[in-house]
């Protein structure tokens, strides 16, 4: 309760410090506190209740990786039906860009739309649950066809952060901790996937990679004037929603 109430008053105190400090809807200093709130309160708050013996470290895990697994069908059946339909899938995001929707999707290359939202991290961390947890988060039969649909939800972000460590991920499971037949079939694996789909998935990796450096281009002169600003307040930077005229990301969303 204590860290519930310290909580949200640090932040109702740093949106009205913003709030002072800058001519800006509500809307976007209350969507900032959103984002604090959920961020930081849901996994301190897992490890209040844990220290407290209200859960378990195991029930925990399961919650977690079954979110993740929800989310994963979900977001695989949506990416099914952009790919089975191009064409509308291309009109459908069009419209949203149009209309400042983003809805967490955005053509990649030719026919192949990309989801990514902010759960996307949160199923990475569950294939490594999965793949390292010493108590059973799901039942052993399903294990495997699990962490490949935990996979193949990471990948089709084509999130060149989230991509890197799954496959950093990938390869210190297969090298590190792979033995025999395990280790066997996870090389014939990479090798077949290298020669069935290599030169597609590097037309894709090159395509997301050439329109990522727009994006970086955006988010270089960004973090350089955020890094400005806190440097000036580096205890309790310029409070929430406040907001920069060194950078403006978008005429609609003038916020960082």
């Amino acid at each position: 309760v204590l860290y519930g109430l310290s909580l949200v008053g640090f932040i109702l105190i740093e949106a009205w410090r913003g709030l002072i400090a800058a001519q800006l809807p509500d809307a976007f200093v209350l969507d900032d506190t959103r984002t604090y709130l959920v961020t930081f309160t849901i996994p301190v708050l897992a490890a209040i209740l844990w220290r407290l013996d209200a859960v378990t470290a195991a029930q925990l895990a399961r919650a977690f990786v079954h979110g993740s697994i929800l989310y994963s069908i979900v977001k695989m059946i949506l990416f099914g039906v952009l790919l089975s339909l191009p064409e509308y899938a291309t009109t459908a995001l069009d419209a949203l860009t149009a209309n400042k929707v983003g809805g967490g999707a955005s053509i990649v290359a030719n026919g192949v739309a990309r989801i990514q939202t902010g759960l996307d991290f949160a199923v990475l961390l569950s294939c490594v649950l999965l793949l390292r947890s010493r108590v059973a988060i799901v039942p052993p039969t399903l294990r495997w066809p699990l962490i490949l649909l935990l996979s193949a939800a990471v990948l089709i972000t084509f999130s060149r952060t989230l991509v890197a460590l799954f496959v950093v991920m990938a390869l210190a499971e297969l090298f590190l901790h792979a033995r025999g037949r395990a280790f066997r079939n996870g090389v014939a694996l990479l090798v077949a996937l290298g020669v069935v789909a290599g030169p597609y998935v590097a037309e894709l990796v090159q395509a997301r990679l050439d329109t990522g450096h727009q994006g970086d281009a955006t988010r270089v002169p960004q973090a350089k004037a955020l890094l400005d600003l806190w440097e000036r307040h580096p205890l309790f930077g310029e409070g929430l929603g406040a907001y920069t005229n060194i950078v403006i990301r978008t005429p609609g969303a003038p916020y960082y």
